[in-house]
């Protein structure tokens, strides 16, 4: 699990005190207690404090002091219902998160609301919507891939709905292949409360070329995202991270298991040295969602370039980190990937 999910959960066998070690640590004095994967209840330091004048003691287990009718958001939540538990719990305690479940109470991620107001002034979302998307035909052949539906809402939208969630309001979109109907689809942001301008590429600019074009940037970052990723981690958590590390570029990262399947045989000298049957090899891959700093978009050449070439760039004097996401991702990148989504938000 993300290791920034992690410092916010606390198994509901352990005691107050170690609650209190643990919330001392922790910026949001927020914890989501678990009972094996299964969010049971919050707890806060006010909670704490509430239940030790009642009477208990430090080594009382922390389900003394729990809030067991907690809020959540569920996986299968709408985009408005998310927008208005966070609203909710954002007007009641600010500084608190969000435990995100699935239909079995299972933790999946966390929703923080802290300090959007400031993502809108320190960055500006790019989000790159130019690919044709030929692993998608024929769907894509009359319809752009990001406007493609998933559960009867285009990607795109579910993309720029999370966005404005984590408080960034300008949002730019780079366009090339059918540009006209995103134009029409998208507008000019209000519908998503938002900002939106339009980069149209003549000719296509890699991955990274498009963020040369954007203008009076001054010192933001930018929230880099391909138009074609559905995600449920948080975008604040994320930001909250680049921010923290004090990094240049922050790149989200996916583990991925590759299935070999064949029994794999492992050899010295001819010697059978070991036998695997049907191994998984763990790879980590890039999962389309980007932090780029200031600094580092000032380096990033006028032409035609994608993020291997940018990283070449970054890693001579810049500060690169990666950013496991542990929750729901998918790169709908093909028609298998989108039927799977659509079933998955479909059953959801």
């Amino acid at each position: 699990m993300n290791k920034n999910i992690k410092k916010y959960l606390i198994d509901c066998e352990e005691t107050i005190f170690k609650a209190l070690e643990q919330i001392d640590k922790n910026e949001k004095k927020c914890l989501i207690v678990l009972d094996g994967n299964e969010v049971c209840g919050t707890v806060t330091d006010g909670d704490i404090r509430r239940t030790l004048i009642k009477g208990s003691a430090m080594k009382s287990k922390i389900n003394d002091a729990m809030n067991k009718n907690f809020l959540a958001i569920y996986e299968s939540d709408s985009e408005e219902v998310k927008n208005f538990k966070a609203t909710q719990s954002k007007e009641k305690s600010p500084e608190n998160i969000l435990p995100i479940i699935d239909s079995n109470k299972n933790i999946v991620g966390i929703h923080s609301h802290d300090n959007i107001e400031t993502n809108s002034e320190k960055l500006e979302a790019l989000i790159l919507a130019g690919g044709e998307g030929k692993r998608l035909n024929p769907l894509t052949l009359k319809t752009p891939k990001p406007l493609i539906a998933v559960a009867g809402e285009p990607i795109i939208f579910r993309i720029i709905k999370q966005i404005v969630r984590s408080g960034i309001k300008n949002i730019n979109i780079s366009v090339h292949y059918q540009y006209e109907k995103i134009i029409e689809e998208v507008g000019d942001g209000s519908q998503f409360s938002a900002n939106i301008k339009y980069i149209i590429e003549e000719e296509p600019l890699g991955t990274v070329g498009s963020v040369k074009k954007l203008d009076n940037l001054n010192d933001k970052s930018i929230l880099l995202i391909n138009a074609d990723i559905l995600t449920n981690m948080s975008f604040n958590l994320f930001i909250e991270e680049f921010n923290k590390s004090s990094v240049d570029m922050l790149m989200g990262i996916k583990e991925y298991n590759l299935s070999i399947p064949y029994g794999v045989v492992e050899i010295n000298n001819n010697n059978v040295n070991k036998f695997t049957e049907k191994p998984e090899i763990p790879y980590f891959i890039s999962a389309g969602i980007n932090i780029l700093s200031n600094k580092i978009i000032d380096q990033i050449p006028y032409e035609k370039i994608d993020i291997p070439e940018l990283l070449k760039i970054a890693n001579k004097n810049f500060k690169v980190q990666s950013y496991l996401i542990s929750e729901y991702w998918s790169d709908i990148g093909n028609l298998s990937d989108l039927n799977t989504a659509i079933d998955m938000f479909k059953e959801n």
